[in-house]
């Protein structure tokens, strides 16, 4: 039975009675009699009408129950009947898993998602969520009340506003707005006391709300633009916000250090702006908590320092705040001053203790809030052993009972310096793994520094978006060479003087043959009591074997200098099982890390994002990396002759091989023709300058081939998978280990090992590999729309293994980050 079968069943015994009305009806719809189906009951012949006429709407039930309540209710005048596939499509839109989707930017700066079935769908950005009955295209931004409503009394704002638009919508779709409402069992806030502004043009109407959530309100989306919720105002004045309180620190170099400690209301949006805002002044946060305010309560910010067992005053201005919902973002917003001394970010015993409180009705009482804890404060080693009796202050203590309680273990924001030559994925490899570090430090509060040495300017936007931030090497006028690795590894003096860089750093992380002397150079001269972290992803013994005869002699020599530089480094993270199983029989040796990790990175949020059809008459396979001094390594020496060999059986196939370098256009494309051996297949030679020039042509292919001899792991092929393309992998691949270790522990099903080809390490079975890889292509391009049903498999069973996650967890904890934060 197809999943919608038992659902269909429920509803064929509530029609018993009126099964041949419905069966006329339903046949007018498709235009064929269905009335000669029979069955063993009643009940059975209505389930087949209902299955016959279900085959015949490409939806799922978010689409046909609807469908079929109209019917019931304007055609046949049944209201019971109508009202019961009503409460059945309710509770089978509720008992719907939401998905966490993450959108993609657009050039006019708008959120964007292409939502692949039907399903309940919530933005990771903006918290706005949607629930489509079908696949659908949605682009969204936020938006200012003040700009675009004028408020009345009667209604006030209790969430962000959205700029929405839907393309090609079909039926019903509802929007989940996010709203700032503490709702609780007490609250007697109902949907009724809250309506949904929709701004058509110059026009103004108020929308129901459906459905409420203690997190979202829901309506149904209409053709227009802007949605925002609204409540009563004298209902929803008395209920309590959720709100955040957020710390920002100057990064001034002085003994005075300077924050700003703002209440503004708990949307991400806010909390991005601030951030942005921030920035600008030279201000980074330090933490944040969530508490909770009315609009209009009083409050009034405390602190103090410790540093041992002395007790220090702080200078916090002005006295009192009042807090109002901050759901604009084109307006500046008022914060509490803090003064303190610079030693609390850099003494090991120092801590600043704020206290937010409000002022009651009772006799101007003051109650606690919440409250915030700052400052550096590394690691014991009894709490390392698991033997310190430190704890952590509780929600509900204020700060003068604080006091009286041993300072917490663990860093508070610890501040980490990344050492690459960019920021963005744009070149893959040590770039993409570099750039999920980032983002991961970011997510999980971290203070991120990485160095570049171009910074294009949608690497800028994408630092941005992730709170990180870049440093540029100084360039002094007239200077138009083009900079190196060098700059960072020698010239750090004058190209990364320490005026900037950040003052302090606990973390420094080098990636292995790239920036890994770097790394070292920087820590040695500037941070002497950092950790140093080291990633590899390289394996030189196996891939410099088949870039010739003077880079494999050298190979050895290459991997000892790696080795050099992770000599007492705290940790060296290994990417994927085949480099880490290499690195650690390396580390047997005297040279060695403190501790050695694996890391497997995370599919990608961009390619996550991405939509892809079967569709299209010629048939494309997509080749990704260098072809010159790589045609071995790579499998241009495979993939050549196999695609020659399918064309034979498929005329319409196209290979298309997509590399970084136009200089090596010419003699790329003569490596190729030469190995391809056939003139009837077409060839393309591609360029690309970004990873969404990558996404493109994935897009717009059928296969994407990874055929190397070696390949530490292999990210464009994770890529792939992470953007639903059917993929065929080599064998000699870390990416290949990867899939059928989670076949073995059942994390995958075991149809996907099939995507894992047989390749041969050396020149003696060339032939048999090609005819293997051929054999393998032309399937999957003959049975097209079958294989991206079962690379959309692969993806979704990709991304619930969650496979990831050890390894982060661990990655963060080497940091000083324990997992609760």
């Amino acid at each position: 039975m197809c999943s919608t079968e038992p659902l269909l069943y429920q509803l064929s015994r509530a029609f018993v009675k009126e099964w041949i009305l419905l069966g006329q009806e339903l046949a007018m719809g498709m235009g064929k009699p269905v009335l000669d189906i029979t069955g063993d009951d009643e009940s059975q012949k209505v389930f087949q009408i209902l299955k016959a006429w279900r085959t015949e709407t490409p939806h799922g039930p978010l689409h046909y129950l609807p469908q079929l309540q109209e019917i019931l209710l304007q055609d046949m005048g049944e209201q019971n009947l109508a009202t019961t596939v009503q409460d059945m499509y309710k509770k089978y839109r509720d008992a719907l898993e939401c998905k966490e989707v993450y959108p993609e930017m657009t050039e006019d700066k708008q959120w964007s998602l292409h939502l692949p079935v039907e399903g309940k769908y919530l933005c990771r950005r903006t918290d706005l969520g949607v629930v489509t009955p079908y696949p659908l295209h949605v682009t969204y931004k936020s938006a200012n009340w003040s700009e675009n409503w004028a408020e009345v009394e009667e209604w006030m704002p209790v969430g962000q506003l959205f700029s929405i638009q839907c393309e090609d919508v079909e039926g019903p779709v509802d929007i989940l707005l996010p709203h700032v409402l503490h709702l609780t069992d007490n609250t007697e806030i109902t949907r009724e006391s809250l309506q949904v502004v929709h701004v058509v043009g110059d026009s103004v109407e108020l929308l129901p709300v459906t459905e409420l959530t203690s997190s979202h309100a829901v309506t149904r989306f209409k053709k227009g633009s802007l949605f925002g919720v609204v409540g009563r105002t004298e209902e929803v004045n008395s209920v309590s916000r959720s709100c955040l309180l957020m710390a920002f620190r100057s990064l001034e170099d002085s003994d005075l250090s300077q924050l700003k400690v703002y209440i503004v209301s708990n949307t991400k949006e806010m909390k991005e702006t601030l951030k942005e805002d921030e920035r600008e002044w030279n201000f980074v946060p330090c933490d944040f908590k969530t508490c909770l305010l009315n609009p209009g309560d009083i409050c009034c910010l405390k602190g103090i320092v410790t540093s041992g067992e002395d007790t220090l005053n702080v200078s916090i201005s002005p006295e009192y705040l009042v807090f109002e919902d901050t759901l604009n973002n084109n307006k500046y917003y008022e914060s509490f001053r803090v003064k303190v001394t610079a030693e609390i970010w850099m003494s090991n015993t120092s801590q600043l203790h704020l206290e937010l409180l409000k002022r009651t009705d009772v006799e101007a009482e003051e109650t606690s809030v919440s409250k915030l804890t700052l400052g550096r404060y590394k690691q014991s080693t009894a709490a390392g052993e698991g033997g310190s009796n430190l704890s952590t202050p509780t929600e509900t203590e204020p700060v003068s009972k604080q006091l009286q309680i041993p300072i917490p273990s663990g860093f508070a924001v610890p501040v980490v310096l990344l050492v690459n030559d960019e920021y963005g994925a744009s070149k893959g490899g040590v770039s993409t793994i570099n750039y999920q570090v980032g983002q991961m430090l970011t997510k999980a509060k971290a203070t991120v520094y990485c160095t570049a040495l171009r910074v294009p300017q949608q690497d800028q936007e994408a630092a941005e978006r992730y709170n990180v931030h870049l440093i540029k090497p100084y360039r002094p006028d007239g200077d138009t060479r083009e900079p190196t690795t060098d700059w960072l590894a020698f010239d750090y003096l004058t190209r990364y003087p320490k005026s900037k860089l950040p003052e302090h750093v606990d973390v420094i992380i080098g990636h292995a043959d790239i920036t890994d002397t770097a790394a070292q150079n920087i820590q040695n001269a500037y941070y002497k009591e950092a950790e140093l972290i080291m990633f590899t992803q390289v394996l030189p013994e196996d891939t410099e074997y088949f870039n010739g005869d003077l880079k494999a002699i050298k190979a050895s020599k290459k991997e000892g200098m790696m080795l050099d530089k992770v000599v007492n480094a705290k940790a060296a993270f290994s990417v994927g099982k085949r480099t880490y199983n290499h690195f650690d029989t390396k580390y047997k040796a005297s040279k060695k890390p403190q501790s050695h990790h694996i890391f497997l990175p995370k599919l990608s949020e961009m390619y996550l994002a991405t939509n892809v059809t079967p569709g299209g008459e010629e048939k494309v396979v997509l080749s990704i990396g260098r072809v010159r001094e790589m045609e071995k390594l790579k499998g241009y020496d495979i993939a050549g002759p196999a695609m020659g060999d399918v064309a034979k059986e498929i005329p319409n196939a196209r290979w298309c091989v997509c590399c970084d370098n136009e200089n090596d256009y010419e003699t790329s494309k003569k490596i190729l023709e030469d190995n391809l051996n056939s003139g009837d297949l077409k060839l393309s030679l591609l360029l690309y300058e970004t990873q969404e020039d990558i996404k493109e042509h994935m897009m717009k292919s059928h296969l994407v081939l990874m055929p190397s001899c070696s390949e530490p792991f292999g990210l464009v092929g994770l890529d792939a998978i992470a953007a639903g393309i059917p993929v065929l992998i080599s064998d000699k691949t870390g990416l290949a280990e990867m899939i059928l270790n989670l076949v073995e522990q059942e994390k995958l099903s075991a149809e996907h090992r099939h995507v894992i080809v047989k390749t041969s390490v050396n020149d003696s079975d060339t032939a048999g590999d090609a005819k293997r890889w051929a054999s393998k292509i032309v399937d999957i391009l003959k049975y097209s729309k079958s294989e991206f049903e079962k690379a959309a498999r692969l993806k979704q069973e990709l991304v619930e293994s969650r496979y990831w996650e050890e390894s982060h967890r661990n990655f963060l904890q080497v940091c000083g980050i324990t997992t609760a934060q």
